[in-house]
């Protein structure tokens, strides 16, 4: 009798043991991604004011979703800050590390004296040199600008026009990529450079350099500026795989997504190392 009590314990004890270990491991497995405290329900909760289109795609691929985003997050904030008419940069806001592009004889310019940041200069002479190999030609009209230099601008076009128009086609102060220092305004700064070879090059391949077009044709109404063929952006092909693979190919839409939850993402990273530490 007793020893039969001593095999039914251990039967027991056997089962709850097992029984623990396996609601344990589904716990675990609930968890996405191995490095955010985020499960399936948590992410849809985290993703259901975007489109439905855009969560479906997010949805369909989680893991994909969110290594991109952990990519991004370790990105220096300048690539994907958000700059638009909504949100600015402080006047006395100076990227670090310009340098000059008369430096590389490699970058054609239209000017002299133009600056950009270290950082992009990699990417922008990869660039460059991958468009030569297909016989494609790009001049930088436009780099860096500071913001005094935007207000003189923004106050000529304004005595040029009626004032609200000038904003749909030219940046308030404070309101400019080009003073992130990681933007780009190539040559013909017109519409006809929608129509160049450089302009279709660019659109097939900028995105693999890091370059996103900021102002795309039809997207006027969330963007506030009209069609810029010219006006790119450098945000690291981190960003434009996650902008193309689940924003639409938006980079208003994406650079938006990270300016609200950002910090939020990078809170759940910071759980999830404590968690396992």
């Amino acid at each position: 009798m007793k020893l039969h009590f001593q095999r039914n314990s251990l039967l027991l004890l056997t089962i709850l043991f097992v029984f623990y270990s396996c609601a344990k491991q589904d716990n675990f497995s609930e968890k996405i991604h191995p490095a955010f405290d985020i499960d399936q329900q948590e992410l849809e909760q985290l993703i259901s004011t975007l489109p439905r289109y855009q969560q479906y795609t997010i949805l369909q691929r989680p893991q994909v979703f969110l290594e991109l985003v952990k990519q991004v997050l370790e990105l220096p904030a300048s690539y994907t800050i958000l700059v638009d008419k909504n949100h600015g940069l402080d006047m006395n806001y100076v990227p670090s590390r310009l340098v000059s592009l008369d430096n590389y004889p490699e970058i054609l310019t239209f000017k002299p004296n133009m600056q950009l940041s270290a950082d992009v200069i990699p990417a922008l002479l990869a660039l460059i040199e991958a468009a030569k190999q297909d016989g494609i030609e790009l001049l930088v009209s436009s780099a860096y600008r500071s913001f005094s230099y935007q207000e003189d601008l923004f106050n000529y076009w304004s005595a040029q026009a009626n004032a609200s128009e000038v904003e749909h086609e030219s940046a308030i102060p404070g309101h400019s990529q080009h003073q992130l220092g990681t933007t780009i305004d190539f040559a013909p700064v017109d519409p006809v450079f929608a129509e160049t070879k450089a302009y279709a090059w660019l659109q097939q391949h900028a995105a693999d350099f890091g370059f996103s077009l900021s102002y795309p044709e039809h997207s006027k109404d969330f963007t506030g500026y009209t069609f810029e063929s010219w006006h790119w952006r450098f945000i690291h092909p981190s960003t434009t795989a996650i902008q193309k693979n689940f924003f639409d190919n938006s980079q208003q839409c994406c650079l938006a997504f990270f300016h609200i939850y950002a910090d939020y993402l990078r809170e759940l990273m910071l759980q999830n190392t404590q968690r396992y530490e």
